[in-house]
């Protein structure tokens, strides 16, 4: 089976890695600067104290493969689309946010989709370089909920390659829990500039509760059966993270485009849709525009 894993960021990286070890057919698409770097060096991860290097296969431009594994940023979907529409492979996207599976749905043929969350925790040192902050949760499935066996193929892969990886029959449900909770974290912290131990109480905590509860109550009106409580599962996060520094902030120190349209900005948009303000969204959106 070959994987092609598209995005040379923390994520990206370290899922490339991880199957490099038990598997014969992975490749890594990155940018030139970054293929040069990993060329010479490998791939490096940091394991605790440990650093773990290893040869993985670069490409610089999307190749045939059995499976894309979507490991980018929502606004560079753009650019991939139309490479990905000359293949007929599966794709497994793993985007933050509600958008990345509607959009792709709608862009591509809809039953090559899987769809992938994860709280598993990585940070880029530098290019080709990666720190691996956490183990968390990695869930897969259709978007129908059906056991596929495909489904079953890329979760034993994963497992195999010490992802440890299970299957969700509901991930339309996981994918609005996540983006939910994403949208209460990410934004606060970025704007805040603090870990996210920082909104743990406080007035950051009641924004982040405010901008949640929004989301909840759009879930609702979209009739999404979530497996938890987003509320509570955002605390459970804020607590066992609370040394990490969110995505978003990384972004925001780092002067790149955030995620904020993918995130808050499409939970605001379907709120819209069925008429339902989303005034805290639309604030913390307006605050991050100077970013994103």
């Amino acid at each position: 089976m070959k994987i092609s894993i598209i995005g040379s960021g923390a994520m990206g990286i370290l899922i490339a890695m991880k199957l490099n070890e038990t598997e014969n057919n992975i490749s890594l698409v990155a940018t030139r600067e970054t293929a040069e770097k990993i060329e010479r060096r490998g791939v490096v991860i940091v394991e605790g104290i440990t650093e773990i290097e290893n040869k993985i296969k670069i490409d610089e431009e999307i190749p045939n493969a059995d499976w894309h594994i979507l490991a980018v940023k929502n606004y560079h979907l753009d650019n991939i689309i139309p490479e990905l529409k000359k293949y007929k492979s599966n794709i497994l996207t793993c985007q933050n946010g509600l958008k990345a599976v509607r959009k792709l749905s709608t862009e591509l043929d809809e039953e090559r989709i899987v769809g992938m969350v994860t709280s598993v925790g990585s940070t880029v040192i530098e290019r080709g370089h990666v720190k691996h902050t956490g183990e968390g949760y990695t869930k897969i499935g259709e978007m129908n909920g059906k056991k596929s066996e495909r489904v079953l193929r890329i979760v034993e892969k994963f497992n195999n390659a010490g992802i440890k990886t299970e299957i969700t029959d509901n991930l339309k449900g996981e994918i609005w829990l996540k983006g939910i909770v994403n949208s209460a974290i990410n934004p606060v912290t970025a704007i805040a500039s603090k870990r996210n131990g920082a909104l743990i109480d406080g007035a950051l905590n009641e924004r982040a509760r405010k901008i949640c509860e929004e989301g909840m109550r759009v879930a609702e009106k979209y009739e999404i059966e979530m497996p938890e409580n987003p509320w509570k599962k955002t605390m459970e996060i804020i607590t066992l993270t609370s040394d990490n520094e969110s995505s978003m902030l990384q972004d925001v120190k780092k002067g790149r485009k955030t995620e904020i349209d993918a995130i808050n900005g499409e939970i605001a948009r379907l709120g819209k849709n069925k008429n339902i303000e989303t005034p805290e969204n639309d604030k913390i959106i307006e605050e991050m525009l100077v970013y994103a």
